[in-house]
This record gives structure tokens, sequence and C-alpha cells, in this order.
């Protein structure tokens, strides 16, 4: 399995006479060549009796890597999300500066007008 990450599922049980379906989701470690490369699969079970029976089978993995056909636009638009951020936690702190300044005048007056008496 050189393309793909090797996992291990546990299913859980199927009742006797019945069938089932699974999907399984690895993840890819290389990229292959345009061809592909061939994975194994390999499942395990047991019958009702306790008796392990394993089958393999093969399948093909084409693994590529992403293609970006416009990388400045791309590099572009991570730019201004960035910026977009930065405006946004500008905008939080000015908000709480003006709040404690608020704060801050209206405890002063409070205590002016209770040191007149």
């Amino acid at each position: 399995m050189g393309s793909v990450e090797e996992i291990e599922t546990y299913i859980g049980n199927i009742e006797s006479g019945k069938s089932g379906s699974i999907d399984i989701l690895t993840n890819a470690v290389a990229t292959t060549a345009a061809s592909g490369d061939m994975s194994k699969v390999i499942v395990t079970y047991e019958d009702k009796e306790g008796n392990e029976t394993t089958i393999e089978g093969n399948f093909k993995a084409t693994v590529e890597s992403p293609v970006y056909d416009n990388v400045e636009k791309i590099k572009d638009s991570t730019k201004s999300s960035d910026k977009k951020v930065l405006y946004g936690v500008i905008a939080v702190v000015i908000v709480i500066a003006l709040f404690c300044i608020c704060a801050i005048r209206k405890h002063r007056r409070k205590k002016e007008i209770l040191d007149e008496f």
C-alpha cells in the first residue's frame, strides 16, 4: 500500500444469511503515476462458529497532486482574508477601549458627586 495509509476498521455484526456493505476511508501518503498503483484490501471475518476467514482483493488507486491554475489568485485570497481578520481584531480592541473609557469616566463622575456631599 505505497500511496495510501494502512488502516484497520471494525465493521460489526451481520446476521447470518444477510449481506452488508462498508465504506473504507483512508488518507493518501504519496502521489502515484498517472496509471495508478495497485493497492490491497484485506477483509477478515468470523462465521457464526467463530472460524476466521480472510479474503484479499486488489484495487487501483490513483493519487494526484492538486493542480492550481492561478497560484497568484490563491495567494491574493489568502492575503485578503488575513486583512479581514486583522481589521476585525482592531475593531474589537477599539470597542473595548471605548467601553473602558466610558466606564472610567462614569466612575469618576460618581466619585466627584459623592465627594461634594
